[in-house]
């Protein structure tokens, strides 16, 4: 008796094994979409998600809080210094790097984004607009590759959530087990219009709707097969009142220098290096932005030294940031050397709103996170912290598969099964 009950226990944890291996694990990533939003507007398929869902609302991100380095920390489970992303520009090969370089696995220095992990372990991947789908030297690295929309709007995110519904409806031989989905979300409503604007609450709802497209989807799916859901955010985002004017700043300075800059990041690459102290004195005590020495960030930024950030980077303080030439008037560009050296928004304009600070220095910044369905234990809002960088190992447990190497993320062992 004693043998039969131990082959029958062998023969119920293999069934369960087998079923644990072919989960299916869907990721649904939103621009510029923090927690405090699902209080601005009408969210109904959010709040449910929530209701079934373990979840925080101070999802970490990498410095800086931008969207190119947050979905490449996301993806990878590395910090910028492992990764290499460290802000949404930068220069590659002494010129700035174009958007698709940005996003081009290739341009990773060390790390592998999980659907690249999980092809390689043999999990079919679906990346649906996500960071790190191509590479130029390999091509696509999922088995499904989905580009971008032409048009970065929240009014995809709907046809976003029908591809996702489209994938698991394949048979079981032609659908991937890992599908990653952006969504633009509200992050261009509230660059344009502000944090609390009627353009940003409609974009939100639009992100709502979406969500309840992929609920429908997964709860059919869920009836048959082992499903788990991750909505992410990669940033937060606050309205912010001041302009920097980098080529004047550099100017008045008397600094010779190209600047990169995006938000709250300017990099700086001297015409002459040895004149990086005379550059320091010269810029710095502004009230308005730090002078950093890469090789002397603060230990959090974690974005490594390597020649992507230049000689020196210009910090912004929380509420002013570097626009780039399209976000400034049609006419500026050419004279941008008779705008002033920095700016103060009038109250009467409409908000704008930025992000790409530290989470140290502006809490705003931090993002969502939700964890529905198989392998996910327990409900309600983790106690414990959540980074970006810990999302990738986390997946590749309830895929049952090896993380990258290397990763600096932890599986977030507290809100999943004893069973995982």
């Amino acid at each position: 008796m004693r043998i039969a009950a131990a082959l029958l226990a062998l023969l119920v944890a293999q069934t369960t094994w087998a079923a644990e291996i072919h989960r299916t694990v869907v990721v649904v990533g939103i621009d510029g979409f923090p927690a405090s939003l699902l209080q601005l507007a009408d969210t109904p398929h959010f709040d449910r998600l929530l209701t079934q869902s373990a979840w925080s609302d101070r999802l970490i991100p990498s410095f800086p809080s931008l969207s190119s380095t947050n979905w490449a920390s996301l993806t990878t489970g590395c910090w910028p210094e492992r990764h290499g992303i460290v802000s949404n520009a930068f220069e590659i090969d002494g010129k700035k790097g174009t958007h698709e370089q940005v996003r081009d696995a290739d341009t990773l220095l060390e790390c592998q984004p999980i659907h690249d992990v999980a092809e390689s372990q043999g999990v079919p991947a679906a990346t649906l607009g996500w960071t790190g789908s191509t590479s130029t030297t390999r091509g696509e690295l999922a088995s499904v590759v989905m580009p971008t929309f032409e048009t970065w709007t929240s009014k995809n995110d709907v046809p976003r959530a029908e591809q996702v519904g489209e994938l698991l409806a394949l048979s079981e031989a032609e659908r991937p087990r890992l599908i990653l989905a952006y969504m633009s979300g509200p992050d261009m409503a509230e660059h344009r219009n502000g944090m609390t604007s009627a353009a940003a609450r409609e974009a939100i709802e639009d992100s709502d709707r979406a969500i309840g497209v992929v609920l429908e989807h997964l709860e059919a799916f869920a009836k048959t097969e082992p499903v788990t859901l991750f909505v992410v955010t990669d940033h937060g985002m606050m309205d912010i009142s001041g302009l920097l004017n980098v080529t004047k700043l550099l100017d008045e300075a008397g600094v010779a220098a190209r600047s990169v800059h995006d938000g709250p990041i300017a990099i700086l690459h001297l015409d002459d290096p040895s004149e990086r102290p005379a550059a320091i004195a010269a810029l710095e005590g502004s009230g308005q932005f730090d002078v950093v020495r890469p090789e002397a960030q603060p230990p959090y930024w974690r974005m490594g030294n390597s020649e992507r950030l230049g000689d020196l980077i210009l910090y912004a303080k929380p509420g002013w940031f570097f626009p780039t030439d399209t976000d400034m008037p049609g006419w500026l560009p050419t004279f941008s050397r008779w705008w002033p050296a920095s700016t103060l928004i009038p109250a009467w304009i409409q908000r704008i709103g930025m992000h790409g600070y530290a989470i140290e220095d502006a809490p705003e910044m931090a993002g969502l996170f939700v964890a529905w369905g198989s392998g996910i234990d327990g409900r309600g809002k983790l106690e414990s912290e959540v980074r970006a960088i810990d999302l990738h190992p986390t997946v590749a447990r309830l895929l049952w598969i090896q993380p990258g190497a290397p990763h600096d993320g932890r599986v977030i062992e507290e809100l999943l099964s004893n069973s995982e």
